[in-house]
């Protein structure tokens, strides 16, 4: 009997995200929805699409930017001054940004 050895290959992908703005004044609480596109990979000859768990969706921040948070500070324009934190919520599947201010 032969055995057949083979090593696994990881492909990455990247997702993607639309970028989501609110019009809002400063000060009210804003929420807007946000839609992420799963990334793709050609494996042999063929495209796949790798979805995304919406429970797994997370805020990055830190020093870096590289921490996973729940919870991330929302600066001033000019980013010298702490104004509110974003937050993200998932309802249904579907993901919002979530922008508390401070003021």
């Amino acid at each position: 009997m032969q055995l057949l050895r083979s090593k696994p290959s990881v492909v990455g992908v990247t997702p993607s995200a639309t970028e989501a703005t609110t019009t809002k004044v400063q000060g009210a609480t804003q929420e807007t929805p946000v839609t992420f596109t799963p990334g793709k990979a050609t494996i042999g000859t063929a495209e796949k699409s790798v979805p995304m768990d919406p429970a797994s969706y997370k805020l990055l921040g830190g020093q870096e930017g590289k921490t996973p948070l729940d919870t991330v500070p929302a600066m001033s324009e000019d980013g010298t001054k702490e104004v509110g934190n974003y937050t993200i919520k998932v309802v249904d599947g579907k993901t919002s940004c979530n922008i508390y201010t401070n003021r």
